[in-house]
């Protein structure tokens, strides 16, 4: 790029327009786009809807592109990492975490061995990066436990002008007024711990308000054998479908009608490397009660809850005492809007872009 336009490359495994890597690829894409670069987004797989903006990979575009500032967003082995160890200009690795193996070994030895091979690949990685991001604190910790030098952290990015106002229709398709929904969002996998939401419902039902209902949103067929398993569990508990649904994923306008009318956001998750449905929920006014694991304590900030133990019991008394204020206080709202401020795209993209213009 020698006196010519500057180009950014970013490599993804798989394009998703509703996950948390999907909507920060965009969000860089657009704004390097608007400021003068050459922008290309290069995935191997694509949701149909974004297909338009992707360009397939093949080993050719190194040479096509000799001198761009290549960016793999790393979060799963691929082809694309040997690629990036080879492409001719500066390397950027971005990493979104790796869910360790041991969460699959009991439910999925081939996502076992992914997450297991995932992270032998991150080490190997360290030589070939001239510099290296991560989207929380807690990636960034497991980077420099890798030997990885001046790590930087850059949240994930979000183009809130994308997220959709409630459908009234949506709502009425997945609410009944007469109950009261606490949500969870995320892929249904081991290390989500889907399970203590199921006994947390069950025990909030049976002694403080039969009305509670469970809403869970978000991939069912990451790991066939834990999802069968959280049925069995539903089933052992007399809980119907309805107490706790499996929703699988939902577009944006069906999901904005849950956050908006979820009284609970509540995830009990045992390993996060950023979570943004955390976010998301603060976005459409729900109050977060997030399980103090990973990212989570620095992505929920003051602007939710943060406890300390899954048991039903405890869980239960405390939400019962202290949910209510949650939804009440006023503050809490402005709280929540003063902490999605901190994670405003726009400073954040400023410090990218400089640091590439440097690299470049």
């Amino acid at each position: 790029m020698n006196g010519g336009s500057r180009r950014i490359v970013q490599l993804v495994p798989a394009f998703h327009r509703e996950d948390a890597i999907g909507q920060h690829i965009r969000t860089v894409h657009d704004y390097f786009q608007a400021v003068g670069w050459e922008s290309f987004i290069v995935a191997l797989e694509a949701d149909p809807a974004l297909r338009s903006v992707v360009t397939p990979w093949s080993p050719d575009l190194a040479r096509q592109w000799a001198g761009s500032v290549w960016v793999l967003h790393y979060a799963l082995p691929s082809v694309l990492t040997e690629f990036f160890k080879q492409a001719p200009g500066r390397r950027v690795l971005v990493y979104h975490n790796i869910t360790p193996p041991e969460y699959f070994l009991p439910w999925s030895a081939e996502l076992a061995f992914l997450a297991q091979a995932g992270r032998r690949e991150l080490e190997g990685l360290r030589g070939f990066t001239d510099w290296a991001v991560a989207d929380s604190h807690f990636n960034a910790e497991e980077l420099r436990a890798l030997g990885y030098e001046a790590v930087d952290v850059l949240p994930i990015l979000v183009d809130w002008g994308r997220y959709p106002a409630p459908s009234p229709l949506a709502a009425s398709t997945y609410i009944d007024p007469f109950y009261d929904y606490w949500l969870f969002v995320g892929r249904v996998v081991p290390n989500k711990k889907v399970e203590a939401l199921i006994r947390l419902v069950f025990w909030y039902r049976k002694f403080y308000r039969s009305s509670t209902r469970l809403l869970v949103v978000g991939k069912l067929n990451n790991t066939p054998r834990y999802v069968r398993w959280l049925y069995e569990l539903r089933a052992a508990l007399h809980l119907t479908a309805q107490d706790v649904a499996f929703l699988g994923p939902l577009p944006y306008e069906d999901l904005a009608a849950c956050y908006a009318h979820a009284s609970l956001f509540i995830t009990l998750s045992d390993h996060e490397g950023f979570c943004l449905p955390v976010l998301e929920a603060m976005y459409y006014g729900a109050p977060v009660v997030a399980y103090a694991a990973g990212a989570l304590p620095e992505t929920v900030g003051p602007a939710g809850a943060l406890v300390y133990t899954r048991d039903p019991v405890v869980l239960s008394e405390w939400l019962d005492t202290n949910i209510e204020r949650y939804r009440q206080d006023p503050s809490y709202r402005m709280t929540q809007q003063e902490h999605l401020q901190k994670f405003e795209a726009g400073p954040y993209l400023i410090r990218f872009r400089e640091q590439l213009e440097v690299l470049a």
